[in-house]
Formats: C-alpha cells, structure tokens, sequence
C-alpha cells in the first residue's frame, strides 16, 4: 500500500550536539502525522548572539522553497505536543496565514498578541475554546519553536534573513510585519517548550506556554477573523540584500 500522505512537512532547526532533543520531539512530530526534515547547526559557542540560529534558519527556508510545499512547519528540538496538536494544524492549513502554535507566554505579551480579556481568562486557568485567534499586534510574536508559513511568505523570510543574518524568528517576524501578513496564535497551544539548554548560552528565563495544560471546550477549532493588527513598530522597507 502506498504511505498515506502526511499532515504537513516540517523543518526541525537544531544543533548536532542535541540528540537527545531530538528523540524526545522527532517521534510526537511522526506520531501527529508531520514528516520532519532535520538540518542540523554545529553550534560553535557562542550560539546566542548574532548569528545565532539565523544561518540554519537561513537554510531551513530556502529548503522549504526548493521543495515547493505549500506551507512549512518551522520547529525547534525541544517541544512536545499535546493530543489536539493534528486537529490545530488542519484548520491552521486552511487559513492561508502564518500560525504560532506556540508562544513564550508573559503576561504583557500576551495582553498585546492576546488583548486583556483572554489573558485574563488564561491566567486565571479557564478551560478554554480550541481556536486561532488573530493576533491583535505583532510585536511579541518571538520564537520558532513551532510556526506555520505558508509558501505565500517565505520568499519575504528568506530575503530578511540573508540580509539581516540574526536571528530567525526575528526575520520571520520582519517578514509578517512587512507583508502584513496575516497572523494567527492556537489558544491553547497544542505546543509546549521543554527550554533544553544543551549547546547554548545559559538561559534562566522559564520560556513556557501558559494555555498548553488547559482543559480544552469543545470539539472543534474556529478561527476568530475579527481583530486587527496595531500599527507595527518596525519600517515596511523591503530588506536591502
């Protein structure tokens, strides 16, 4: 019988020193039907100040392209997923925008992405509504530990990376903020972090999601089209190669 096809292709930025990361996500990522691409970084110290993660990221986009998928599943190494993690990304495919199925949660982050209200709700420990909700601004929108872009945005990424050569979630961000792309966040996340430190400059700050744990409403995911992107902060200025 022929393999059936998978959920969605996936590129798993990561260090050659992280193996063990790699066999706690890699399965999960298989297991929810994802069909992961691993390029590996060597990670020379110091791995936390420019380049950083820019180079692979740089690599993991331009792999995406070549292989002309309609949308990319940028990941890091170290995430597991919760039960619902399928049901988030068929209706995140749907969309056309890019999807954060994760998101360092702080509470004035999440009041800027979020609004007042929701935080709230989150914070308070709420059983909460499967959806993807617009994001209200996309300042805060840090991190690739597990985004969705579709093809529609990557040559914009890949242009901001090879220009700006720091780090990838920032240039992910340049490029939804140039394009006004649309943007979307999972509530709950069906992505948590593990914040592994191996072959990086120490960390302290717990980067965790607050909504992955919550109990879950209902049986489907809606997307919620009625907020609207704040001005952003940063130039719309095509990046100068």
């Amino acid at each position: 019988m022929p393999a059936s096809p998978s959920l969605v292709d996936a590129v798993m930025v990561s260090c050659a020193q992280r193996e063990s990361a790699r066999a706690l996500t890699i399965p999960q990522l298989e297991k929810a039907g994802v069909a992961v691409t691993v390029l590996l970084d060597d990670c020379t110290p110091p791995v936390q100040t420019p380049p950083g993660n820019g180079p692979i990221g740089l690599k993991a986009i331009r792999h995406a392209i070549a292989m002309g998928w309609e949308h990319v599943l940028i990941v890091e190494d170290d995430i597991d997923l919760a039960p619902d993690f399928p049901m988030f990304v068929e209706a995140a495919l749907k969309t056309n925008a890019a999807v954060y199925l994760y998101l360092n949660d702080r509470e004035s982050r999440m009041r800027d992405i979020l609004g007042t209200e929701l935080t709230r709700s989150i914070l308070a420990k709420e059983p909460q509504p499967r959806r993807l909700v617009r994001a209200r601004r996309y300042a805060g929108l840090f991190g690739a530990q597990a985004v969705l872009l579709p093809a529609a945005i990557l040559p914009t990424v890949e242009r901001w990376q090879a220009a700006k050569g720091d780090s990838f979630d920032a240039n992910i961000l340049r490029a939804l903020v140039h394009k006004q792309f649309p943007t979307l966040v999972a509530i709950p996340h069906p992505v948590q972090h593990r914040h592994d430190r191996t072959a990086r400059t120490p960390d302290e700050r717990l980067k965790k999601s607050h909504s992955f744990n919550l109990a879950r409403i209902g049986t489907e995911v809606t997307v919620d089209a009625g907020l609207r992107h704040a001005q952003p902060r940063e130039p719309r200025r095509e990046p100068s190669a």
